[in-house]
C-alpha cells in the first residue's frame, strides 16, 4: 500500500495550499513594509471603472465578480509612466459595491498620491496596504487539511 492513500494525501493538498496562500501574503507583506520608504508623487488617474468576469458552473448558474480598475499617469524627472496597480497581492474581485467603493476614491481624472519604487519608478501603487483575504483563506485550507485528516484518522 502507498503512503500517500487519500487519508493523507487530500489533506495534505488543503495544507500545502494553504502554505503557499500564506507564503504569498508574507511575500506581499514584506512589500508593503518596504514600501512605507517609497517616494510620492501627484498623478492622474486616466480611467476608472469597474469590470464584471462571468463564471459558469456544472449547473449552468451564472455568476459575476466584480473588479476595481484604475489606470494611472505620473511623471518622474521628466519620464512618463503608467500604472494600473491599487495594492500589492493579486487583484481581488468581489461584490459591484465592493468595487464600487474602491473606484469611488479614485475618479477619473482625479489627482491622485502615488507611490513608487525609487530605483523602479514603474513599480508603483496607490495604496500601501493588502488585503487580508489571502492570510485568512491560507489559515482556513491549513485548517482544513487538519480537520480532514483528523476526522478521517
Amino acid at each position: 500500500m502507498s503512503v500517500l492513500t487519500p487519508i493523507i494525501l487530500i489533506p495534505l493538498i488543503f495544507v500545502i495550499i494553504g502554505l503557499m496562500l500564506l507564503f504569498i501574503y508574507f511575500r506581499n507583506l514584506a512589500k508593503v513594509r518596504a514600501s512605507q520608504a517609497w517616494s510620492a508623487v501627484q498623478g492622474t488617474v486616466i480611467e476608472s471603472r469597474v469590470s464584471r468576469r462571468q463564471s459558469t458552473d456544472d449547473d449552468g448558474s451564472v455568476s459575476y465578480t466584480y473588479y476595481p480598475e484604475i489606470q494611472y499617469h505620473y511623471q518622474i524627472m521628466g519620464m512618463e509612466y503608467e500604472g494600473d496597480k491599487i495594492t500589492f497581492g493579486p487583484k481581488s474581485g468581489g461584490t459591484r459595491s465592493k468595487a464600487e467603493k474602491i473606484i469611488a476614491k479614485y475618479p477619473t481624472r482625479a489627482n491622485v498620491t502615488i507611490y513608487h519604487q525609487p530605483d523602479k519608478p514603474e513599480n508603483a501603487v496607490l495604496e500601501r496596504s493588502i488585503t487580508k483575504g489571502l492570510l485568512v483563506t491560507g489559515a482556513f485550507f491549513i485548517l482544513a487539511g487538519i480537520f480532514i485528516y483528523v476526522a478521517w484518522g
